[in-house]
């Protein structure tokens, strides 16, 4: 039984995996595919963007969105249901996926509508007959929203009948551009040669990398509980808190905010400025200033997903509506204090770590040239280190209901 639930959840993975593959090979319509993407290929932020969030946005494809839009609408969902707002939290789950879906669609046409900003100058005009009106922009548009939202449906789909669950569907955009990422990481002509040494040297990192990724993805502190409600022989727990309370999310998201300014910067009359010429500098991350800039952002991004992850105020909330309390804290003011406390410093000690991991290569990076691309390579590797690991508690999941199901028959 075990054999074939698992069998056909990951079938159903794999084609949806496939559709979203092919989606991402046909291209756009009343665009000049191979221009366009020599000229997005340049881009650190579309790259970088697309490849972390299982779209292709240095390609003009139907489906190049990908799941960005769900995943940006995600976040803020998730930003909204932390700040514990009443009226948020006793929504239905129904009214609760109708508003993630409207964010969805919103974040949709907003990334597409970047993605034409991008392309304009290689999309041929449509216009509508005798009335001169060009509509190639629109069509466009449509087309990459409708793309990102079928994106968005295949991900959903997954987790109701396959594996993985959503961010399973990012994995092959990661995975095969890994390579690429330690090459030419950051499209600024900083370029690591894969020389044999180069090779070995790349192989052993990432050994050694994953290795110390899972070790420290899976560190978390266990903060014993009383639960007074329950029989004396099953009223001892603990509440986990994980060393990387923010997982893999600060790593996805930090490269895109470092480079949107120099973007926005570089395409408009603000390059010409002192304000516009001083961003340049503090956003590029082959000078120390450039590097203590990206460090902050990976810091910053540490604490915000890692608050959203841990949702303290609700934790605090259902420790009290149980009738649980922490050993040694008295319920209430004290036990708030008590959580906080623990959160601050686990997540302080973890976004340490990020930040070595995002740093370090780009110190190197200074000196010794194509290494400052290990960053954004070591970053990738984190995110599909937390993925497989949420593959694998899956797999075990499937084999404990088999197990169960065996005694109960």
């Amino acid at each position: 039984m075990l054999k074939n639930d698992l069998a056909k959840k990951i079938l159903i993975t794999f084609f949806m995996m496939l559709v979203l593959a092919v989606g991402q090979q046909i291209y756009l319509p009343l665009v000049d595919a191979s221009f366009a993407s020599s000229s997005v290929n340049k881009s650190t932020l579309l790259s970088v963007l697309g490849m972390t969030t299982g779209g292709r946005m240095t390609v003009p494809a139907i489906m190049s969105l990908g799941l960005s839009p769900y995943m940006t609408s995600m976040i803020i969902w998730q930003a909204i249901v932390t700040m514990d707002i009443k009226k948020i939290t006793n929504m239905s789950l129904k009214n609760q996926g109708q508003i993630q879906n409207i964010l969805t669609l919103i974040m949709a046409v907003v990334q597409a509508y970047t993605m034409i900003l991008t392309y304009h100058s290689f999309i041929q005009p449509l216009y509508l007959t005798q009335s001169g009106i060009d509509i190639s922009a629109p069509v466009i548009m449509l087309v990459l929203v409708a793309g990102g939202m079928f994106s968005t449906w295949l991900a959903m789909k997954n987790t109701q009948v396959g594996i993985g669950g959503s961010a399973i569907m990012i994995v092959p955009g990661i995975a095969v551009g890994l390579p690429q990422l330690l090459e030419n990481g950051w499209t600024t002509g900083d370029v690591l040669t894969m020389t044999p040494i180069n090779l070995m040297i790349a192989i052993f990192v990432t050994l050694l990398f994953v290795l110390a990724a899972v070790a420290v993805f899976h560190a978390e502190l266990r903060i014993k509980l009383e639960r007074p409600m329950l029989d004396s022989e099953f009223n001892h727990s603990y509440l986990p808190i994980k060393l990387l309370t923010g997982g893999a999310m600060p790593f996805m998201f930090s490269t895109v905010l470092f480079n949107l300014p120099m973007t926005i910067v570089s395409s408009t009359s603000l390059r010409f400025t002192t304000i516009g010429k001083n961003l340049l500098i503090w956003t590029q991350q082959d000078n120390w200033r450039g590097i203590l800039v990206y460090g902050v952002i990976v810091m910053i991004l540490g604490y915000g997903f890692g608050y959203m992850n841990l949702k303290p105020i609700q934790t605090i909330k259902q420790l009290k509506e149980s009738g649980d309390y922490i050993f040694g804290c008295v319920p209430g003011e004290e036990t708030r204090r008590c959580v906080m406390r623990h959160f601050w410093l686990l997540t302080s000690i973890g976004n340490v770590a990020l930040m070595l991991m995002a740093v370090v290569p780009l110190i190197i990076g200074i000196y010794f040239e194509g290494y400052a691309n290990y960053s954004l390579y070591l970053g990738s590797v984190f995110i599909l280190v937390t993925i497989f690991d949420t593959i694998s508690q899956q797999f075990r999941a499937l084999y404990a209901k088999n197990a169960y199901s065996v005694l109960l028959k």
